[in-house]
């Protein structure tokens, strides 16, 4: 039972801002807004989201979280627009738009969908992505984060991988 000024203290992010890089003070401090890590503790077989994502891999200077956790876990806008039906659809870069993507329902599961966002390396935040293009996320909602996956809750498409071979996380 920890109080300051009368008040209880219950989570908390202790920063020390002389032991870690900006990357790492970002990463804490959306752990504080409720995000999960998107890195697995113990089954390493394959990195799941790599460094597409701040709560996967420390960048310098840092990248943003994909679209998916600002709306999930960040709370900073309530839905990602979905595609319904066939057409042609625009992405402007999340350096551009952090709003910037879309939903695709999954035929196989009610569980699973994907996101679609357009990354570029260019940007105060977004140079260090290792490169620019769309990016296809798979979404389990059954899962909050990947630290304990498989299976995990965010997992970037790439080619030549699978979910137990990592492929070309970077293409």
């Amino acid at each position: 039972d920890v109080r300051i000024n009368g008040n209880r203290v219950w989570s908390y992010n202790f920063q020390l801002s002389d032991a870690f890089g900006v990357s790492v003070l970002c990463h804490e401090m959306f752990h504080s807004l409720g995000a999960p890590d998107l890195y697995r503790y113990n089954d390493k077989d394959i990195t799941p989201v790599g460094a597409w994502d701040l709560m996967a891999w420390n960048r310098t200077p840092p990248q943003h979280m994909g679209a998916y956790m600002k709306m999930k876990y960040g709370k900073w806008f309530d839905n990602i627009p979905e595609i319904t039906a066939d057409g042609t659809y625009s992405l402007v870069p999340l350096s551009s738009n952090p709003f910037a993507a879309y939903k695709i329902a999954s035929p196989n599961s009610g569980s699973e969908f994907f996101i679609v966002e357009y990354r570029k390396a260019t940007g105060r935040f977004e140079t260090s992505v290792p490169g620019t293009g769309l990016v296809v996320y798979r979404i389990n909602s059954s899962n909050n984060g990947n630290a304990n996956g498989p299976p995990d809750e965010v997992y970037v498409y790439r080619p030549d991988g699978t979910l137990t071979v990592d492929g070309s996380l970077s293409s």
